[in-house]
């Protein structure tokens, strides 16, 4: 066993401001003390996992060729007859504690704000109240995981790295950030509430 996908503590802030015809509500969620096992990370350090791009810490922060000590496992050995052997000790194709990650964080999942208008014109086209207002989800997150999203419900990958994270979705699969699992969108929008 490596790390614990269950987490320690589970939090919400729920703010709620009014000054004059201008209001706000703010809801941040979060969680404290939870282990993520990154499934991205292959993907975006092992430039030999499969055709896909990599990021450029492939190879200033891996061990490949001749820049020394990293803080990455190594990526492959050079040969003496010139070949050069991918992986060769399972670093990025098996399961280890390299892609255990901390996957606490905070996140500030709605944010509205709007105003109240009142007053003789809406009187007198029968309207009592008219309230304008925008809106995001998914605002930003604070966490040090690396991976895409920090919240991350049970995961599901395929075989591709070599079936370590499975290919089913229950119990146990939570705390996996698998390769088939996309970042919660950023949404915005606007509206206007009437009431009659």
């Amino acid at each position: 066993m490596i790390g614990n996908p269950n987490p320690k503590l589970v939090y919400g802030i729920n703010i709620r401001l009014n000054y004059k015809g201008f209001d706000a509500a703010l809801l941040f969620n979060g969680v404290n003390g939870v282990d993520l096992f990154n499934g991205v990370k292959p993907y975006k350090l092992f430039p030999f996992v499969s055709d896909a791009n990599v990021t450029t810490d492939a190879l200033n922060d891996s061990y490949f060729g001749s820049n020394g000590l990293t803080s990455q496992p190594r990526m492959g050995i050079s040969n003496p007859d010139g070949t050069f052997t991918y992986d060769p000790n399972g670093n990025y194709t098996k399961v280890n504690s390299y892609f255990v990650e901390n996957g606490s964080y905070l996140k500030l999942k709605n944010l509205q704000i709007g105003y109240s208008f009142g007053g003789n014109f809406l009187e007198r086209i029968k309207v009592k109240g008219a309230r304008v207002f925008v809106m995001a989800n998914n605002l930003f997150t604070i966490t040090k995981y690396s991976g895409l999203d920090p919240e991350v419900g049970s995961g599901f990958s395929h075989q591709a790295l070599s079936g370590y994270v499975g290919g089913a979705v229950g119990v146990t699969t939570r705390g996996l950030d698998g390769v088939s699992q996309y970042p919660q969108n950023r949404i915005y929008s606007a509206g206007i509430d009437l009431n009659f």
